[in-house]
């Protein structure tokens, strides 16, 4: 499917499923047809690959009256006519509408055995608690609210069942604008049929939608490419392989980037190490830290190539613009405790005179979402900056209260200037560049959620900015791609680290993310 790292919302591809019957004349029917046959395919390949003690799997399609419910009796009647599941389906009510009747007429023709959840909810139960897996096709996108009984309850009993189950497009019971504690299907497997859909990605949903596979139900690629239809710019994140600045064989160490981590205060000194191991470790040519004395000593503890000095000694003034002035980018905040809104506001207008991009983290967010004075240095300015905070400094800095609140929609709202980027970490990372793009990066890497993650992640996306900096390449489409790299070496890093039986430390994260370039350039 062309365009198939494209992802929209609700009301989205409502209008591109109306385009592509209306402007091309592909039925609904049709659609339908072939969003069932290819999610069929998936799950026999499923069943195939985990097929239980028995020879018959015992499979149970649960269809509502909307077009989930006919994809879900497509794939039931493919099941019936290659013979190689125990076929039965459960509908929610007894009469069924549209195309769900037509769908429901061939199945029953073909001998299929049916139970209707209104009518004998307690033989569901009994039917649910004996297969070996539930395919979901209750509700899809288009709720305007939360699931009422008696399809409330039949969520329920499908969520205490202990098959696997599989949904169609989204998890029933899942919306745009969904509420957490709102009621919706747990599955093991979502097959979305036609585009992604951004309420996948939202953090408490994306736990309910389980491994993510995608078929194509023939939507033509021009619809979701117009911008009168999707006006959302929400991709899929690429995953780089190489950083958009190559490191010519004649370089030097002033050309591979050069990065200054201004931050560890005592006592948490070390999170502006971490930075500078991130920074290091993705390549950074020359890198510098500001620091308390603790966090100097720390620092050339370390690592004796890092340079340091103590950002409270008498000649700072001095030491700060000289400093930010050699900075291709600066990170601001890394465990620097005391920081200050005056503070950080002196320093961005350093990094702004001095042209010097720069890289807002922790303390630093938390001074933002004062909305003082360096927030209003943020907004005058116009150097490259990169704001990147966790879900909780992310609620704050957009000063949104609600834990609910959907990180797309907040996205949308949170204020633009030009050359700024947004990072929202979490194990689903949003990312909106200065392009006006949005990147979702679905990562769900448990390894990386330690403490000190994001620091080495902040000098990381540093490193990344100085190479294209250092070159002279600072275009908005370059810093895009060169954050995505960042972004991805990182995931990486966590990936590799999985499974090996051991603990995960910010530190490791950090040697194997220079490993992993290390073995790539060979």
């Amino acid at each position: 499917m062309q365009a198939a790292d494209r992802i929209v919302t609700a009301a989205e591809m409502a209008e591109i499923d109306r385009r592509a019957q209306e402007d091309f004349g592909i039925s609904g029917l049709l659609l339908m047809e072939n969003a069932g046959q290819k999610a069929w395919a998936v799950v026999r390949d499923l069943l195939r690959t985990e097929r239980m003690n028995t020879s018959r799997p015992r499979i149970a399609f649960i269809a509502g009256n909307g077009n989930n419910g006919g994809d879900a009796l497509v794939m039931a009647r493919q099941a019936c006519i290659e013979d190689e599941v125990d076929v039965l389906i459960v509908t929610v009510t007894g009469e069924l509408k549209g195309s769900a009747q037509q769908h429901w007429q061939i199945l029953h023709r073909l001998g299929a055995r049916r139970l209707v959840w209104q009518d004998d909810s307690d033989g569901v139960r009994t039917a649910l608690d004996d297969v070996e897996w539930i395919v979901d096709g209750i509700a899809g996108t288009g709720l305007s609210g939360a699931l009422r009984d008696p399809v409330g309850v039949l969520v329920d009993t499908i969520n205490r069942s202990p098959a696997s189950v599989v949904a169609v497009d989204v998890p029933s019971g899942m919306r745009d604008g969904r509420r957490r504690g709102e009621l919706a299907v747990r599955a093991h497997v979502t097959v979305v049929t036609g585009y992604l859909k951004a309420m996948l990605f939202e953090g408490h949903n994306r736990s309910l939608a389980g491994d993510i596979r995608q078929v194509d139900p023939g939507f033509p690629s021009s619809i979701v490419n117009d911008p009168r239809v999707v006006p959302s710019r929400i991709r899929r994140m690429p995953i780089p392989p190489d950083h958009p600045v190559p490191v010519k064989s004649d370089a030097h160490k002033g050309r591979r980037g050069r990065v200054l981590v201004i931050g560890g205060s005592s006592g948490t000194a070390g999170a502006a190490v971490l930075s500078a191991e991130g920074a290091g470790a993705a390549g950074a040519g020359m890198i510098r830290v500001l620091a308390s004395a603790q966090g100097v000593t720390a620092v050339l503890a370390r690592n004796p190539s890092f340079m340091a000095r103590d950002m409270s000694a008498p000649d700072g003034g001095g030491t700060r613009r000289e400093a930010v002035e050699w900075a291709d980018v600066a990170v601001l905040g890394p465990g620097w405790t005391t920081l200050t809104d005056t503070d950080l506001a002196e320093w961005m207008t350093l990094c702004e005179e001095s042209t010097t991009a720069c890289v807002l983290d922790a303390s630093a967010l938390r001074v933002l979402a004062q909305r003082g004075e360096a927030w209003d240095r943020l907004y005058n300015g116009a150097v490259p900056s990169i704001l990147t905070p966790h879900r909780g400094e992310w609620r704050a800095l957009a000063s949104e209260e609600d834990d609910d609140g959907e990180v797309r929609e907040m996205l949308e709202r949170f204020p633009r200037r030009q050359g700024l980027t947004v990072v929202v970490k979490s194990s689903v990372t949003w990312v909106r560049h200065a392009t006006d793009e949005v990147d979702i990066l679905d990562g769900r890497v448990p390894t990386l959620a330690v403490a000190g993650s994001g620091d080495v992640l902040s000098g990381v996306l540093a490193a990344a900015l100085a190479r294209v900096v250092a070159a002279g390449l600072d275009t908005p489409a370059m810093i895009r791609d060169s954050l995505r790299w960042g972004l991805a070496r990182h995931l990486h890093a966590g990936r590799s680290l999985a499974g090996g039986g051991r603990s995960v430390s910010a530190a490791d994260i950090a040697a194997r993310i220079a490993a992993g370039l290390e073995s790539h350039h060979g």
